[in-house]
Order: C-alpha cells, then sequence, then structure tokens
C-alpha cells in the first residue's frame, strides 16, 4: 500500500515539476540590465533606419506585377548592369514573384535579398503590431532589416578581397513570375544571384555565382545570413501562455541542431523557460566543417537554406552588433582563392513554409542518402519516437473526417484498444486489492509494531492471491509519456495550428477560453474516482479523490484545449469501462470468503486464551461445596468478615 501510494504521489509531483519548470527559471535568472550606451547607440540606429525607410517608401514606388510565362515585360527588360559601387534604400526596389496558391514573395534590390515571403493558407495568420495578418517569413521589420539572403564577403587579414559596400544596390536583369535574377558589377567584381520558385511552392533554387574582373587574385569568405526579429512585447512563457511564440535561429552541423533565441544567447533565459528544452544557451560557433543547413523561424514556420555542395563550412547563432533585438543564423565558407577572369558558384536550396513533417522529409542534401534532418527542425524533443506515429495517425482520421478534434477523439479511442489490456489487469488488481482489505486490517493489528514483519506478511497475501500492489498505477503510467507526446505534438505541429474543433472551441491548440472542457473534464475525473475501488484509507483515499480531479482541473485550465479533449476523452471511456468491472467482478464468492474468515478470526482474537479459560474452570470446580454443605467463602468475604470484627 506504501508503495502504491509512494508512486502515485511521484507521478503528481513530476506532473507538476515539468509543467512548472519552464515557467520559474525566468524569475529566478532575471534578465540582466543592458548598458545605457548600447541602448541609446542602438536607439539612435533604429531612427536613423527609420527615417531611411521613409525616404525608401516615398522614392521606391510600388513595381507592376510581372506576366505569367518565361519573358519578362518591357518595363522589366535590363539591358545591363551598372557599373561602380552603389548603395540602396533600406527597402529598395521589389521584384514579386508567386508560388502558386501557396505564397507570394517579393525580391529587393538591397543585396539582391528576400524582402517578403507571405503564406497564403486562410489558417497561417500571425498577430504582428497589433494586427492579425498572414504569416511573412521574412520575420524583419519594415525600413529597418536586414534582410536574408544578402551575400557578403569576409576578407581575411593580408589578402586582397571583394570590397562590397554596406546595402549594395543590385541591377535587375530578369523577372517572371517564378523566377528572378539580380547582378551586382563593379570594377573588381560581378556577382550574379538567380531565383528560382519551385511548383511546390515551398522550394526557391538559388545560385549564386562571383566572377573576378580584376587583374589580381582576390581571396575571402562567402558569408549568407537568415535573420528573425524578437518583438520585445511578445508574451514570455506562463501557465497561461502554453505556447508561447519565440523566434529563434538554427543550424544543423551534421551532428546536432543547434537552437537559440534572443534571450538564450544573452543568457537572461535558460534552455526550458525559452520556450525549448532543446534551446542551448550563450552564441554558437561550429567547428566541424559541416553544415548542412541553417535557419530562422519559430515553433511553426521555417526559412531555411540548404547548401548543395559539399566544401567546408561553418555556422555563427548570434545577435546583430547594431541591433539588439536582431538574431542571425550565419552560413560561412571555408576561404577561397580567385584568379583573374575566373568564376566561382554555389548552389542553394531555400525552404520557406510551414513545418510540415512530410514535407520537410521530402528536401534533400549533398548527403549520401539526401537526408539532411531537415525535420528536426520541428522541436518534438525527447517524446519524438512518439510524437511522430501519433501525428502520422492524426492525419489519418483526418483525412477521413476533416476535423481535428474528432481525430483526437479517435486517437483516444486508439489508445485507449491499445492499452485495454493492463488497464483491464490493473482494475482487477485493484479490486482485489479492496477484497483483501480486511486482512490486511488483521496484519496491520497484529504486526503494527512490526513494520518488516508486516511487509513481508502484506507481500505474502498478495503473492498467494495473486494482486500486484502497484497495479493500480500502471495504467497512469503508461498514459503519462502519451500525455506529454500529445502535448509536444499540438505545441510544435503547424497541422493543428490555429485549427477548430466546434463551437466556442476555435484553436486545439489554445487553452478553452470559457473552461469547458477543464471543467468537465475534472467532474468526469471525479466520478472515475467514486467508483474505482479504493484499497486505501482515510488522507490517502481523500486525495484519489478530491486533489486528483482538482488538480488535473487547475492544470488544463491553461493547457491546450486538444490535451483537454483527450484527457477527458480518456477519463469517460476510463469510468464506463470500470463500472463495467465493477457489475462483472468474477471475485465476489472470494471477497465473501475472506470477510467471513476475517470475521471469525476477529471474533478468535477477542477471546481469551484457552489456558486462562481452563485455569479459570479449575478455580471454580475447587470452590464448589460438597453436597449437603454451605458453599465455601472465598477469601474476599472472610477478609471482609474480620474487618468487621475489628471495628
Amino acid at each position: 500500500m506504501g508503495s502504491s501510494k509512494n508512486v502515485l504521489i511521484t507521478v503528481v509531483i513530476c506532473v507538476g515539476i515539468l509543467i512548472a519548470w519552464q515557467y520559474i527559471q525566468h524569475y529566478v535568472n532575471p534578465p540582466k540590465p543592458q548598458p545605457k550606451q548600447a541602448k541609446s547607440a542602438a536607439a539612435k540606429t533604429g531612427a536613423g533606419e527609420t527615417k531611411g525607410a521613409k525616404t525608401a517608401e516615398t522614392k521606391d514606388a510600388p513595381e507592376a506585377e510581372p506576366k505569367a510565362g518565361g519573358k519578362p515585360t518591357q518595363a522589366e527588360k535590363v539591358t545591363g548592369a551598372k557599373t561602380g559601387p552603389r548603395s540602396s534604400t533600406v527597402e529598395g526596389k521589389k521584384a514579386r514573384v508567386k508560388a502558386g496558391k501557396v505564397a507570394t514573395g517579393a525580391f529587393t534590390s538591397n543585396g539582391g535579398a528576400l524582402r517578403h515571403w507571405v503564406l497564403q493558407h486562410p489558417r497561417y495568420k500571425l498577430m504582428r503590431d497589433g494586427k492579425l495578418e498572414q504569416v511573412d517569413l521574412v520575420f524583419t521589420r519594415k525600413g529597418e532589416g536586414p534582410w536574408p539572403l544578402a551575400t557578403k564577403f569576409k576578407v581575411e587579414e593580408g589578402d586582397e578581397g571583394i570590397s562590397l559596400p554596406a546595402n549594395a544596390e543590385y541591377s535587375l536583369t530578369k523577372r517572371t513570375t517564378t523566377q528572378v535574377s539580380y547582378t551586382y558589377k563593379d570594377a573588381q567584381v560581378q556577382v550574379d544571384k538567380l531565383y528560382t520558385v519551385k511548383k511546390s511552392g515551398t522550394l526557391i533554387d538559388f545560385k549564386l555565382k562571383v566572377k573576378n574582373l580584376s587583374d589580381r587574385r582576390l581571396s575571402q569568405r562567402l558569408l549568407l545570413s537568415l535573420y528573425n526579429y524578437h518583438d520585445p512585447t511578445l508574451a514570455k512563457p506562463a501557465m497561461t501562455n502554453p505556447y508561447p511564440r519565440i523566434p529563434t535561429v538554427t543550424c544543423h552541423d551534421g551532428m546536432e541542431i543547434q537552437r537559440r533565441s534572443r534571450d538564450s544567447i544573452k543568457g537572461t533565459d535558460s534552455n526550458c523557460s525559452a520556450g525549448s528544452c532543446g534551446m542551448g544557451e550563450g552564441e554558437f560557433s561550429s567547428n566541424s566543417g559541416t553544415v548542412w543547413w541553417i535557419g530562422s523561424g519559430d515553433r511553426y514556420f521555417l526559412t531555411s537554406v540548404v547548401p548543395q555542395d559539399s566544401d567546408p563550412k561553418y555556422c555563427d547563432l548570434n545577435l546583430v552588433r547594431s541591433k539588439e533585438n536582431v538574431i542571425q543564423s550565419t552560413l560561412k565558407y571555408k576561404r577561397f582563392r580567385l584568379a583573374p577572369g575566373k568564376e566561382k558558384s554555389w548552389k542553394f536550396s531555400i525552404y520557406l513554409g510551414a513545418k510540415e513533417l512530410s514535407v520537410l522529409d521530402a528536401v534533400k542534401g549533398p548527403t549520401k542518402d539526401g537526408d539532411i534532418g531537415l525535420n528536426q527542425a520541428i522541436d518534438f524533443g525527447w517524446f519524438m519516437m512518439l510524437c511522430r506515429p501519433m501525428l502520422w495517425l492524426l492525419k489519418k482520421f483526418h483525412s477521413v473526417f476533416g476535423n481535428w478534434g474528432i481525430a483526437i477523439i479517435l486517437l483516444t479511442l486508439v489508445v485507449k484498444l491499445l492499452t485495454l489490456y493492463w488497464t483491464q489487469k490493473s482494475m482487477r488488481s485493484m479490486k482485489k486489492m479492496t477484497h483483501l482489505k480486511p486482512q490486511i486490517d488483521l496484519l496491520r493489528e497484529k504486526y503494527g509494531d512490526d513494520k518488516n514483519r508486516l511487509n513481508q506478511e502484506m507481500m505474502s497475501l498478495y503473492k498467494v492471491h495473486k494482486v500486484n500492489p502497484l497495479g493500480g498505477c500502471l495504467p497512469m503510467l503508461i498514459q503519462m509519456p502519451i500525455w506529454f507526446a500529445l502535448y509536444r505534438t499540438l505545441g510544435n505541429s503547424v497541422e493543428l495550428y490555429r485549427s477548430p474543433f466546434f463551437g466556442w472551441i476555435s484553436d486545439l491548440t489554445a487553452p478553452d477560453p470559457y473552461y469547458v472542457l477543464p471543467i468537465a473534464m475534472g467532474i468526469a475525473m471525479y466520478g472515475q474516482q467514486a467508483i474505482t475501488p479504493q484499497p486505501m484509507e482515510g488522507t490517502q483515499a481523500k486525495m484519489m479523490k478530491y486533489f486528483m480531479p482538482g488538480f488535473f482541473t487547475f492544470m488544463m485550465l491553461f493547457l491546450p484545449s486538444g490535451l483537454t479533449l483527450y484527457i477527458f476523452v480518456n477519463t469517460v471511456l476510463t469510468m464506463a469501462h470500470q463500472y463495467y468491472m465493477n457489475k462483472t467482478d468474477p471475485d465476489k464468492d472470494l471477497a465473501a470468503n475472506i470477510k467471513k474468515q476475517a470475521e471469525a478470526a476477529k471474533a478468535a482474537s477477542s477471546k481469551p486464551p484457552a489456558r486462562t479459560r481452563a485455569r479459570k474452570a479449575r478455580r471454580q470446580d475447587e470452590m464448589a461445596p460438597e453436597p449437603g454443605q454451605q458453599p465455601r467463602k472465598t477469601k474476599g468475604k472472610a477478609k471482609k468478615k474480620r474487618r468487621k470484627k475489628k471495628k
């Protein structure tokens, strides 16, 4: 009994610790105050760039949409790239493209970079500047930048390298609905960029070519960066915000994936409190010479650069120096030398879209089997082995019924069937322990002062009747990993992002706004405890009957309604199963016999020992008078008579 109670208490404590851990760390490690000088510098920089943005908005009028097909319109034809170093405005001139019904995008002349990539799915919306807008995978702010896929060259000390101006302006040389080409050219170098949107709408082929136009050998390193902006007004992880939007940058160095947020880089938030237990702390620089991909995004969306070459390369995850709220993931190639008149080219696959597991699995790289682990961008954590089949099954049910809430209910039924054998054994074990309670009470009375002997006798009793004292906790122990896996699945699977169930539940990844499901779950759990055999008594029984339903109800007030729906349906099914087991108990006769034996043993223990009874009978025989004689007086009566005479 003690073991069963300890296991149950341990489970409750573990649940509380796992859920509360990520919320308390923020208070244990408060944010470090930023130096005043850094703040003022950042403010000046932001003000200057905002001013530049206004200029860009007035000067750079929006361009006309390109015509379908491979040929550019007359307005889009370019006679040739202009020569000479030029700096663009922050926004630059935009060239728009379409990715079917999946997304619309725009590139900018500022660095020949990506300026917009807006997903068109009606569920893919995000709060931005107080407005609910379609998700734009270019997360840096309008008029500020920097923009992803901007190209830089780092010159090593003592080398003659490529020197591009800040915000280098590229010339648009070709544009169609699915293809954009840019060129930068000066007396030293020519840089060509070609972007081709694939039919899937989530992939872009990116070709980069550098040509040495000088009469000297150039030596430098290619740098390609992605950026993410952390809005200071974003809500932090809390009990009422179980799935916070945490902007991150990532890098897979061929061995493991590295994730960083703004706060984890600064060290103001530790691992789990930064929104993911897979988050590292501080800046990161790889040294393996292998990088499979770099990325930026959040829980549900990803922009990723996948190199399609085997050249040695590295990656950095850090803050942009002039912008304290912008983080970057940079792909760095090993230094290369370029002779006069020679050129070098690179190829990349750019993934832009939601973190759909099947789509990420299809993105290949230059490895032997093509697998680059892009699916690891979805942070399922320790429960990936459960999350993947669980998500697969949910998608199958959704494809048939078209509702994720119904899919979760059907998943609950499947899990219930898979765990039916252990659940049934547990219920039988709990029922038998209830039947054995009278004998256990007798053992406690007999060996209450000898704990070791009491435990030995109780285990012998369990063994005789084939009862597992921990059997009652087994279904809960089996269900706990499933609950945590479903929690991770709901929190990191874009398939369920902003997906409704019915009525007031408009988002299964968000808490129930009116607390209907948590309260219904608490009532169902109380009903289940009321009809479940309780071999425990007193405080332990009350804890099971009242504390557990109350504890889970309180937790579910702030956890996703999809998870609450799963536990509610599971509780109702368990209650129905328990009712059936109570009605069809095969051990009723055994229970009656045990009860009779216990009552007989208790009655026997209340009588005097046989030796005492025999001694009392002999004394009564000795005191009995002979026929015709008066009864003999007892010693007590004789003493009383002598006292009276003395008086």
